[in-house]
């Protein structure tokens, strides 16, 4: 019996090893590819290496900008070149710049006429660079925190001026490719201090300026350049597809673009926060901030978009609040001058007054005194924490967005679809606003809306976002956080019940401040319809609808034709065929029902549950609604339909009701009582009594599923 088995194994293992061997024989070995470094590559485009004075120098880049100088590297390279570690004239310590071919020949051509044979080879001498180029200076790529360590150091050691040169590799700017171009400027390999987030974005944009072909396409594509072209391959677990990601998104990319073109934006932009940030579609918000900064930046003088850190600014922030005096402005930049009056301080030069140390390090003392005196002249300036802001965390993101979502369900019963999550510039939240704000404008022709709707649901949607982060260790409660996966559902006091205390009463407060207190809610019942065929007119689409228009761009023939591979003709699709889906769905489980015992696991989802029983609800409410037995007389003889309760079906914890869905409007004085949320049920006005579409609203989650990417 062993020996069986034994055979048998044998047998296997020498049918294995058969299986085996030709797949061995296919395997080819593959030849070792060597790569060349950046410097190898740029070998073709050297002018020349030689000394120059760092007077010569420029580390202002032409296309682009260019890190800003930490002055804690140059102190710690400083004390290293004390110690004797100053290894200017080592290769691959030399400055790398740039400039036009016919200044160094001019410069090569000015040593031949002074007896000298300059050798390509050999490291040339351009102390007479500025005399001989009438001072055209050269532009650093490389080595800006080399050059003011050097400075410091001849400064701390009293040496003399002529000591302040370095040996550089000089590069043709005419002719030096692109790509070579953005290499030899990064610090990948971390030889000396690693770029930000903000400045590798800043390379981004440098490089898609130079060449507009660039970082085009598919993001698979896109992630492919910007590794090569960037060097971030080098960079691990660098978040390029979230970068990719932002940089595709117009509306973030032109505001991060902005953001990073100052010290501030370049030092806190962080590449996943801003990810996240996009994803939940409430940009404006974000951007209020951002917007408020940059504005203060341009009006401050010296050029303190890139003069101010973001540690010069906690400090403005927090002395300076909306509305400061000038006491406290002079308490910020001379503390040591608080007994003498701010008008002699303002009037004193500012050489000799007493500055704070460590605040606006970057700037002159002429410059300091020129931005406290414009402070204390504007007190009407803003100084917004924006620190405080992007401190938010990913889970109140998310809780701000569903906050959102419920505002703009009391207004708009048919929210945008977002059909494929991989869109990058999805519609905003506060876009669903518009049409209520809309249809009130057009009635209430007071004051407050001459600003128009969009600026109104900007307004909105800051008052209620503001509220929800001053509420927000309310709203992270349990009991309060499970309030937020609810719509409105069935008319009941429920929903209601949350408005009686904090914090959904304050973001009703916040609503009622800018809508009105006689602002009408959409969210009212109505009475059922004859036809049945409008079961389903306006409900968001099935996640089996979903699916299907998810599948369709990848067909082939969809792929090739425009107009079949446009959003627009996705939601089209999906408006046509979800019907349909509907009624199929109806018609396979309730024949399946009639052989079998009808469970939830037959079906195997909820939602297709809620369909199915809003359909049968529906339809019993809309025969008994059309018999004849239901019509009375009122005292003129007329007839009188009896108003039927609002239809509201409860199925495996989910809800769904029949909502009007005609355009909000505002309510005129007298002409019916208000209906907001705080009313448990909301009440239908006289003249809501007529036949209307009827709305089946989907799980409230499944909303907030669609506005997150």
């Amino acid at each position: 019996m062993k020996r069986k088995v034994h055979d048998k194994q044998h047998a296997d293992a020498g049918t294995a090893s058969k299986r085996q061997r030709p797949r061995a024989l296919q395997t080819q070995p593959r030849e070792l590819q060597d790569g060349t470094s950046t410097r190898q590559q740029a070998e073709r485009y050297r002018l020349a290496t030689a000394k120059i004075p760092l007077g010569a120098l420029t580390c202002t880049w032409a296309k682009g900008i260019n890190r800003h100088v930490n002055r804690q590297h140059v102190s710690k390279l400083a004390r290293l070149f004390k110690q004797g570690s100053l290894e200017r004239q080592t290769e691959e310590n030399y400055l790398l710049v740039q400039c036009s071919a016919k200044s160094v020949a001019r410069m090569i051509s000015h040593l031949e006429a002074k007896g000298h044979d300059p050798h390509p080879d050999q490291v040339l001498s351009f102390d007479a660079w500025l005399s001989v180029n009438c001072g055209e200076k050269v532009e650093v790529m490389a080595g800006q925190h080399r050059i003011e360590a050097l400075r410091e150091y001849v400064k701390r050691v009293g040496g003399n001026a002529k000591e302040l040169w370095w040996v550089c590799n000089f590069y043709d700017r005419d002719k030096l490719p692109l790509d070579l171009d953005i290499k030899l400027r990064v610090n990948r390999p971390d030889p000396s201090i690693p770029d930000s987030h903000g400045q590798i974005w800043m390379q981004l944009v440098s490089a898609a300026t130079r060449n507009k072909a660039l970082f085009q396409g598919k993001k698979a594509v896109v992630e492919g350049q910007v590794l090569e072209i960037l060097r971030l391959d080098s960079v691990d677990r660098f978040p390029v597809s979230r970068l990719v990601t932002l940089w595709k998104n117009n509306r973030w990319r032109c505001m991060i673009t902005r953001w990073c073109e100052t010290e501030i934006g370049r030092a806190t932009f962080n590449i996943s926060t801003r990810d996240w940030m996009a994803s939940y579609r409430i940009n404006s918000y974000w951007f209020s901030t951002f917007e408020q900064v940059l504005k203060t930046l341009k009006d401050l003088p010296e050029n303190s978009a890139n003069g101010i850190y973001a540690t010069d600014w906690a400090k403005l922030v927090a002395i300076l609040p909306v509305g400061y005096s000038a006491k406290e402005v002079t308490k910020l930049f001379y503390p040591g001058q608080l007994e003498e009056s701010d008008s002699l301080v303002q009037d004193m030069h500012g050489t000799d007054l007493q500055r704070r140390r460590g605040f606006l390090e970057e700037m002159s003392g002429d410059a300091y005194h020129t931005v406290y005196h414009h402070i204390c002249e504007h007190p009407e300036m803003v100084f917004s924490d924006v620190q405080k802001l992007l401190k938010t965390t990913k889970e109140e993101g998310r809780i701000m967005m569903q906050i959102m979502t419920h505002v703009v369900a009391w207004l708009n019963p048919n929210p945008a679809i977002v059909m494929d999550r991989r869109e990058n510039n999805k519609p905003l939240l506060r876009e669903d606003l518009k049409p209520a704000l809309q249809a009130m404008a057009k009635i209430n022709v007071a004051k407050v809306w001459e600003t128009g709707v969009e600026e109104i649901s900007k307004e909105l949607e800051r008052r209620i976002l503001d509220a929800v982060r001053d509420e927000m260790v309310s709203f992270k409660t349990q009991t309060i956080r499970a309030t937020l996966n609810f719509l409105p559902a069935d008319g009941r006091n429920e929903y209601g019940q949350r408005f009686i205390k904090r914090p959904w009463k304050t973001v009703l407060e916040k609503f009622k401040q800018v809508c009105g207190p006689e602002f009408r809610s959409s969210l009212t019942f109505a009475l059922p319809t004859r036809e049945s065929d409008q079961v389903f007119p306006c409900r968001p689409a099935s996640s089996i609808t979903r699916a299907i228009c998810e599948l369709v761009p990848q067909i082939p023939e969809v792929m090739k034709t425009p107009a079949l591979s446009s959003p627009g003709a996705c939601e089209e699709l999906a408006v046509s065929i979800d019907k349909v889906v509907a009624q199929w769905v109806v018609e396979r489980c309730s024949r399946e029902s009639e052989t079998c015992k009808f469970s939830t696991e037959s079906v195997g989802s909820s939602e297709l549950l809620q369909i199915i029983e809003a359909t049968k609800t529906r339809s019993g409410q809309c025969a008994k609604a059309t018999k004849p037995g239901n019509a009375s007389s009122d005292k003129g003889g007329k007839k009188k339909t009896d108003p039927a309760p609002p239809i509201a079906t409860e199925t495996s914890g989910q809800k769904y009701i029949d909502i009007s869905v005609r355009q909000p409007m505002a309510s005129l004085p007298g002409t019916g009582p208000t209906e907001t949320p705080t009313r448990g049920k909301f009440r239908t006005s006289s003249s809501s009594k007529s036949s209307q579409p009827q709305v089946a609203w989907t799980p409230f989650q499944a909303l907030f599923l669609l506005n997150e990417s």
